[in-house]
């Protein structure tokens, strides 16, 4: 039950909140809202962090998963991600994203 509770928790983030992040909790939160409601809500671990895999053996995101992830990223965040940035190296792990991301966001 509390598994469902988070979920429901980090999709109202990723849905209601239309500021534009500013701290890494901030975007992980919303990243995990992101990943709640539109790739992996059945395979999110209610405790994913920093380390958690996005590819191969963690939560496993096929490439056109990848892609969805991206273009989530860019509307929730108002940034663009440029074909040449599309690199594995940066989607490894939630703090992969995330640091990927905030180096992405206008200071």
């Amino acid at each position: 039950m509390e598994g469902a509770f988070l979920m429901a928790e980090l999709a109202e983030t990723c849905v209601l909140s239309s500021a534009r992040p500013s701290t890494r909790a901030s975007i992980r939160r919303r990243l995990l809202g992101i990943l709640a409601v539109n790739l992996a809500p059945e395979i999110l671990p209610p405790n994913a962090d920093d380390a958690t895999g996005l590819l191969g053996s963690g939560i496993g995101l096929d490439s056109i998963e990848v892609l969805a992830l991206v273009c989530a990223l860019e509307e929730a965040f108002e940034i663009t991600i440029a074909d040449e940035c599309l690199k594995r190296a940066y989607f490894e792990t939630v703090g992969s994203v995330v640091t990927f991301v905030q180096e992405r966001l206008p200071r």
